[in-house]
């Protein structure tokens, strides 16, 4: 497995995001931090906006809520004067950082103190283990048959360490890079010239 134990996490794919009048602003964390946070972010509206948010395996800390990795794709309607600040996390990261299982979080948004006991991310980071690397490992996968004979285990350990690690088992794991694909081709048609660069995990 010193494949995948070695494994960097993987480079920020690029998409886009917002447009005129809707601001996007994106820190990279420090080393501390670098293997478990994709990003610190910032979302600031000055109109109306309507935001299609798609599944990719991670999670996201948004002020003092966690939001779970998403099965479907969800839609926000923003308002002018919505500002939202959040944690992006690796896949894997929110498990390895506090011990829950994503599984129990898909789907939903909740306080962070209804699921574990918050703490500043680097103390949880001093003590934690890295994410699982099969969470990085499937997303980017070419198909599940693949990755069990890179990795050696069957298709059924590969599920219970995915969903633990991403609430998603491993069906599917090049839907993500399809999603991606088809937001970046219907933003650029709704968004032209304005379109605003951001990454993203």
């Amino acid at each position: 497995m010193s494949a995948l134990t070695s494994m960097a996490p993987p480079r920020p794919r690029v998409i886009f995001l917002g447009g005129e009048g809707v601001h996007y602003e994106e820190r990279t964390p420090g080393a501390a931090l670098m293997p478990w946070v994709q990003a610190f972010w910032r979302l600031r509206c000055e109109r109306p906006y309507r935001l299609t948010v798609l599944p990719d395996g991670c999670m996201d800390i948004i002020g003092n809520d966690v939001v779970g990795s998403l099965t479907t794709a969800l839609v926000a309607n923003l308002e002018a004067g919505d500002e939202a600040f959040g944690v992006r996390l690796r896949p894997g990261a929110f498990t390895a950082l506090y011990g829950v299982p994503a599984s129990e979080l898909s789907d939903v948004r909740l306080p962070l103190a209804d699921v574990a006991r918050p703490r500043p991310l680097l103390d949880l980071a001093r003590d934690a283990r890295p994410p699982d690397p099969l969470a990085s490992a499937a997303l980017h996968a070419s198909d599940v048959r693949t990755l069990a004979r890179e990795t050696g285990y069957s298709t059924r350990h590969l599920r219970r360490r995915l969903l633990a690690a991403t609430g998603h088992g491993p069906k599917a794991p090049g839907a993500h890079r399809t999603h991606a694909s088809a937001a970046r081709s219907r933003a650029r048609r709704e968004l032209g010239s304005h379109g605003a660069r951001i990454r993203l995990s």
